[in-house]
Parts: structure tokens; C-alpha cells; sequence
């Protein structure tokens, strides 16, 4: 299972508990990379303000990954070029994997127009990879093999075990589609949960006691508690992890690497969107 970076906070406050990571910060983050050969990294177009450090980090030693936000970019020549700048400014061959960021935003009537775009940037090498990056198990279901599709960016956590139901599962086999988990600490929450669930209601607290309830049992670390479970998914290729710092990191990576017995709780989970998807807190 690959680890991959992921940048959104580097250099800009970002997310519900709007972390931020200092310019000094992410350059400790990116020597320790180098130090333990760690290359894949997570951005978007809308946030790759870490790409401002080129001068101080060489990029083509990474696979660096990038999403489109297709409700605010048009499909023109211009946002070609865009891209092809990024690689040519910031030195590195081309993006790993280009996602459209908000695949479940577009209409179905869309799809065609939007991954000619994609192949188009995959025939002219601009990317290794075409990715889709969504919310909804069900958009799976409207991929279709011409389309091209290589990897599917989905949040999978403790929390939220959506994306790792048998039919999921079969439709990721069936369309060799390659799964990357994302927001397996639910954007912070399953660590830092009193910061945000204070605003919630008793329905939706509940199930943060009874997590938190369960880890002070175990005697077992919220955060090695939600790698643990991540580890344990077999259909799961790739996992992308936000960090605060390079401490935070560091326990992170460490809880990848262990080779220790895997505990989690198996029946704490919740199908509640309103509890799972941050967009709708």
C-alpha cells in the first residue's frame, strides 16, 4: 500500500480544523521524504502553493498527483497550457495521476466531453494516469471501460466503510479500477473530535463516545487505531494523508510501517451522510 502526501494545508490554512504548515515546516517534511524515498504527493490545482518552493526542493524526484475542479475550469486550450506550465516551471516529467475533483458535481450529459479532455492530456504525457475523485459508491456505476478511468480517490475511514461493500468492491475489480483512500482521519476528527462535535447533535455524538470509549479499553492510540483499519483493507492501493507537521508525520509513518497486531474496532461505523461527508457538518 502506497502513502501519499497530501499538500492541501502546506503554505494555506485548509480544512475544518484550518491547519496550516509553515514554509519552514514543509521544507523538514519534504527532507524526511527524500531521507526515507517517500515520492508520492497529493495537490490540486487550487492549492499547490508548496510548488512556489521549487527553488528549494526538486520536484522530479516525486510523483506528484493533481485534481481539476471542473465546475470552475472550463475545457479550453488555455487550461492545457495551465498544466503543461506547472510541469514545465516546476521541473518534474509529467503528473502522476490527474483527477477531476469533482466528479460528483458533473452531469452524466458532461461525462463524455470532460474525459476527452482527459485523455487528450494522457496522449499528450502531461499525465501518467486518469483518476476520478468522488464522494458516491453509486458514480462507479456510470464509468464506463472507453472512458479510460485508472484511479478512484474516495474517502474510506473507521467511520466510513462506503467504498469497501462487496458491489464496490466487484465494480472496482470488474473495471480494474485502482482505489486511493482519502480522509481516513475524517479530516481530523477521529483525532481532534471534541474541536469540531461540540456543534452536534446527541444522534451524531454518540458514535465519537462510543470510538473514543473503545480506544480507552484497548489502551490503543485513536490515530494507530484508524491506520490500523486502512492496513487491514486489502482492496485499498494507495492512501493519501494530510499531516500538521513533521512530528505528526512522522507517528503517522511509523504506524504504516509497523509490523504490529491490527486493532480496530470492527462495528463502529456509520452510513449517515449527514455524520460521514464534512461538506454537509
Amino acid at each position: 500500500m502506497k502513502l501519499s502526501i497530501g499538500t492541501a494545508n502546506f503554505l494555506k490554512r485548509y480544512g475544518l480544523l484550518k491547519t496550516h504548515v509553515s514554509n519552514n515546516e514543509v521544507l523538514k517534511i519534504f527532507r524526511y521524504l527524500k531521507k526515507n524515498n517517500l515520492k508520492n504527493l497529493d495537490t490540486a490545482i487550487e492549492y499547490d502553493n508548496f510548488l512556489k518552493l521549487r527553488n528549494k526542493i526538486n520536484f522530479d524526484k516525486f510523483f506528484i498527483s493533481t485534481k481539476i475542479n471542473f465546475v470552475k475550469n472550463n475545457l479550453s486550450q488555455k487550461y492545457f497550457r495551465i498544466l503543461k506550465k506547472q510541469i514545465d516551471s516546476n521541473k518534474f516529467k509529467q503528473y502522476e495521476t490527474i483527477f477531476i475533483h469533482n466528479f460528483d458535481d458533473i452531469k452524466k450529459k458532461n461525462h463524455q466531453k470532460i474525459f476527452e479532455f482527459m485523455n487528450l492530456l494522457k496522449k499528450h504525457r502531461l499525465t501518467k494516469k486518469i483518476g476520478i475523485s468522488t464522494y458516491n459508491p453509486s458514480n462507479l456505476k456510470d464509468i464506463k471501460t472507453s472512458y479510460n478511468v485508472d484511479v478512484v480517490q474516495a474517502p474510506v475511514s473507521i467511520f466510513d466503510r462506503r467504498f469497501l461493500s462487496s458491489s464496490v468492491i466487484n465494480i472496482l475489480k470488474k473495471k480494474q479500477l485502482s482505489l486511493q483512500a482519502r480522509s481516513i482521519f475524517l479530516q481530523g476528527t477521529l483525532l481532534n473530535s471534541q474541536k469540531i462535535i461540540k456543534n452536534f447533535d446527541l444522534k451524531k455524538k454518540n458514535i465519537f463516545y462510543k470510538y473514543q470509549k473503545w480506544c480507552n479499553d484497548q489502551k490503543i492510540d485513536k490515530r494507530k487505531s484508524c491506520i490500523d483499519f486502512i492496513k487491514d483493507q486489502k482492496i485499498i492501493d494507495s492512501v493519501v494523508v494530510g499531516v500538521e507537521s513533521l512530528s505528526q508525520f512522522k507517528e503517522i509513518y511509523k504506524d504504516f510501517t509497523s509490523k504490529s497486531k491490527k486493532n480496530y474496532p470492527k462495528n463502529i461505523f456509520s452510513n449517515n451522510k449527514n455524520l460521514i461527508d464534512a461538506r454537509r457538518w
